[in-house]
């Protein structure tokens, strides 16, 4: 070590007594970027499972539109009022007396909803009492119809203090509505939207009498608040909901050239109903759109502009089961090759949905369950069996060869290291761009990138293997004002023919340079 220390001083004082510059050549190996492509990065999708062949297969299932009980039933606040006064000119209430109201029906205003039930997930009612009776009572609210969440009817008694005309006794209370069951078909149950109530008043008083007047009106206000159902029976009303929208598939937009051909492709549309109710569905288009090309193409199929019947979920309230209609788009009935192999980064679906299309054909029988949807979903199986024919991959890298006085750049070559196990190899070029993005040069790798040839094996390990790109003195100009490389791989497979691929298959790779450079001290 101490010898070493003392060659490197001896160097040192040389260089320095010398008057020249001294300028020498060295070669210098400089990782630079490094990554890895899996069958995620060549096809769209947002699962890949294995196959029952044993290969990858995407599956892809998006929901293109969907809606559930806020598209449908909206149940707005709303206070119902109740004015209680006697049906005589006046009549006197002794101690511990009983005056019972007849039933009280009162309509929730829904619009065009037509309810026989609601069971709340949560919500409030707001009770205020206002009387101006001269005696003490004990006023007892019913909702004959309506059960709490331990399926009792509900009833609540409140104490009321003398009071008169002038100076009413009023009454505030919140009752939380959480599970509470609301039958809105009225006292002889055939309405609709009716709030089902009695009052019961019972005098308070021990000794004493008092007389009530048919102008000494009671005010019971109602106030349904922030209600939200989990349970829903009766006719919702009829809604046609039309659009188009575009699903993104952001996968493909890393492909910018060539063509995939996709061997048994099934791409369908689902229509997914968990609400009692009937409904059609149409689908007016599906086009697909490659952005990077600016190319799109419609895809044609039987059903295309048909009217499609939803059937109804089926079962009850906690054993509902929603119905599904598929739409089934594969090689044999529509044109999803051709379709496919235009690689669309998004698809347009344009589609209607007609709920309740034949009116209140149920007779009152609509139900909404919770949780229930109706969800559009474009899917699709994708078997990973394709034949490639210059698929391209892009990834860019920011990157500064600055020179200076002291170091410049004579020549040398940059080198992928890599793994390939995929069964297609690749031509790959490095593409040297400017801060302004202007393509500088454009250097192709001195071999091709070797295609895996070993077996199937999720074990194996490919062998190491590089290729090189070669930076003459005529290039060393455009590296040195190079501030983003790009690497694009081009693969291919022999002559288009088909190939499978394993779940794990995969490639590899690291980017350095071996550059010659030129020092001067």
């Amino acid at each position: 070590m101490k010898n070493l220390l003392y060659c490197f001083g001896l160097f040192l004082v040389l260089i320095s007594c010398k008057k020249e510059k001294t300028t020498w050549n060295t070669d210098w190996n400089t990782p630079l970027i490094y990554g890895d492509l899996t069958v995620n990065d060549l096809v769209f999708g947002n699962t890949i499972s294995e196959n029952p062949e044993g290969f990858a297969s995407l599956f892809f299932d998006k929901s293109v539109f969907s809606f559930s009980i806020d598209t449908l039933i909206k149940l707005k606040d709303t206070t119902l009022l109740h004015k209680g006064h006697s049906p005589f000119e006046s009549f006197t209430l002794a101690p511990g007396a009983v005056f019972n109201s007849t039933s009280i029906d009162k309509v929730y205003e829904l619009g065009e909803l037509e309810l026989k039930r609601i069971l709340l997930k949560e919500g409030l009612l707001k009770l205020k009492i206002e009387s101006p009776w001269q005696g003490k009572t004990i006023l007892k609210l019913k909702l004959t119809k309506t059960k709490d969440e331990n399926g009792v009817f509900f009833e609540k008694s409140y104490n009321i203090s003398a009071a008169t005309q002038s100076n009413r006794f009023i009454v505030n209370d919140i009752i939380d509505l959480t599970n509470f069951d609301f039958d809105l078909t009225g006292t002889n149950g055939n309405l609709i939207n009716n709030l089902t109530a009695i009052v019961e008043v019972t005098s308070a008083e021990e000794t004493n009498t008092f007389s009530i007047y048919n102008t000494d009106t009671v005010y019971i206000s109602m106030e349904l608040k922030d209600l939200i159902p989990k349970y829903v029976k009766g006719y919702f009303g009829e809604y046609k909901l039309s659009d188009t929208v575009s699903v993104s598939i952001p996968q493909l937009k890393h492909i910018t050239s060539g063509q995939v051909d996709l061997d048994s492709i099934n791409l369908g549309l689902s229509m997914h109903n968990s609400f009692k109710l009937l409904s059609q569905a149409t689908v007016h288009q599906l086009k697909g759109k490659n952005t990077t090309t600016n190319t799109s193409l419609e895809l044609t199929f039987p059903l295309l502009n048909s009217t499609l019947n939803i059937n109804t979920a089926s079962g009850g309230l906690y054993n509902y089961v929603p119905s599904v209609f598929n739409l089934p788009i594969h090689s044999g009935n529509s044109n999803i090759l051709a379709f496919m192999e235009n690689l669309p980064d998004s698809i347009d679906i344009g589609y209607t949905v007609h709920i309740n299309p034949f009116g209140n054909s149920s007779g009152g029988n609509d139900e909404y369950f919770p949780n229930s949807i109706f969800d559009l979903k474009l899917n699709g199986d994708f078997p990973l069996h394709f034949g490639l024919n210059a698929l391209t991959l892009v990834d860019t890298f920011e990157i500064d060869f600055t020179q200076n006085e002291t170091i410049s750049l004579n020549n040398g070559k940059i080198t992928i290291d890599y793994q390939n196990k995929f069964p297609f190899g690749a031509n790959a070029s490095l593409l040297l761009l400017d801060d302004a993005n202007t393509l500088l040069e454009t250097i192709t790798s001195s071999t091709p990138i070797i295609a895996w040839q070993g077996n199937s094996s999720i074990n194996t390990i490919p062998e190491s293997q590089k290729t090189t790109f070669l930076v003459s003195s005529n290039s060393v100009k455009n590296l040195t004002t190079t501030k983003k490389l790009v690497l694009q791989v081009s693969f291919s497979t022999y002559q288009t023919s088909l190939v499978k691929l394993n779940m794990t298959d995969y490639i590899k790779f690291k980017l350095f340079s071996d550059l010659n450079l030129n020092i001067k001290l």
